[in-house]
């Protein structure tokens, strides 16, 4: 896929990518599409290494799985490999996919949906309610004439058993439920692709080569018996990749943050999806004469559980930022390159 090497593809498959919180210090870390998960038990100090146990032997899992808590039941996703490679000479060839549920407490498992859709299922939510089920593609191919394909966005009303597919985001891979509306929702539009690049430049840089296609966008939308509605979107002509990005409430007001290429934080008001200001994420001070030749890139940032902070972890330093005035309220930092997470998740689960 999008002309990697067998090593290159395999290490994108394995790298554990999103967080599911179970409570009581209990934690699944999905890597990006493999066989299988870690559980992390933070109370026993346990990492199991879960396999996969599907029907379908050459399915896949998801990047992400959701626990709804309502009903303390696990939502996933799974596709199928074989067929997903197909897609390598046919970019538009229809992948077989899964969406199901665990019940926790008596452990069945049942199917919600499945169809002919795409691979690399990236994300997977349910709103509050439990009407709704969205799922996010990471799509990065291109047609004939090298022009980005938009990933496809499966959105699943379980209550009416109907279903929507929007393909419009270029890489949607991301996407979150409103904190105050559980019919509204927001999409990423990463706007970027991979670049195979070396092992040796993959290492030194510990990110992936990236070439963008144009300003990253957040799209907003309310979910309708009818269909999804587009309401707003949120763009700057010099936000590049997103990757990561978060609706929380800070003092009241709710706030979209959302992270830019190579160190840039975007504040806007989810509300009016209008601009407020961007923070710059420093490199750490203590070794700012190093940095000079070496930048530092973000990977992934979270906000705190009171909205007052974000966490930010970079190739060279893990910061706490304070939100009302940018400027790092701790900054870590580490000598050389590490990658990056790709994904972080706040708790208030500390009982442990």
């Amino acid at each position: 896929h999008y002309g990697f090497s067998f090593l290159e593809q395999i290490m994108l498959m394995t790298v554990p990518h999103t967080v599911t919180a179970m409570g009581n210090g209990k934690f699944l870390v999905n890597l990006w599409s493999y066989v299988g998960y870690l559980e992390i038990d933070c109370n026993a100090k346990e990492v199991t290494y879960v396999r996969f146990n599907g029907q379908d032997n050459n399915h896949v899992l998801g990047a992400q799985q959701w626990l709804h808590r309502a009903s303390d039941e696990i939502y996933y996703t799974t596709y199928s490999l074989p067929e997903s490679l197909k897609k390598i000479s046919d970019p538009y060839h229809p992948v077989p996919c899964k969406v199901l549920k665990l019940n926790r407490k008596s452990g069945a498992t049942s199917e919600i949906w499945n169809g002919l859709l795409t691979d690399y299922l990236h994300d997977i939510l349910v709103d509050k309610t439990g009407q709704y089920c969205v799922v996010c593609e990471l799509g990065m191919f291109q047609d004939d004439n090298k022009n980005a394909i938009p990933s496809k966005v499966l959105i699943i009303d379980m209550k009416q058993k109907r279903h929507w597919i929007i393909s419009k985001f270029i890489v949607a891979a991301h996407a979150q439920f409103d904190p105050e509306e559980p019919d509204v929702i927001y999409f990423s539009n990463h706007n970027f692709k991979f670049i195979p690049s070396s092992i040796i430049t993959l290492l030194r840089k510990a990110i992936y080569s990236l070439e963008f296609l144009g300003p990253a966008a957040v799209y907003k939308y309310r979910l309708t018996p009818q269909g999804p509605q587009e309401i707003g979107v949120f763009t700057e002509p010099d936000m590049f990749r997103l990757t990561n990005f978060h609706v929380f409430m800070h003092r009241g007001k709710k706030i979209l943050a959302a992270m830019g290429f190579p160190n840039f934080i975007y504040l806007a008001d989810a509300q009016s999806m209008k601009f407020i200001r961007k923070i710059t994420v420093k490199n750490p001070e203590s070794y700012k004469y190093f940095y000079r030749k070496i930048p530092c890139f973000i990977g992934t940032f979270a906000p705190s559980a009171d909205g007052e902070r974000l966490y930010v972890q970079t190739t060279r330093s893990f910061q706490i930022i304070d939100i009302e005035s940018g400027e790092p309220l701790n900054n870590m930092p580490l000598l050389f390159n590490h990658t990056a997470a790709n994904h972080m998740r706040t708790t208030r689960d500390t009982s442990w």
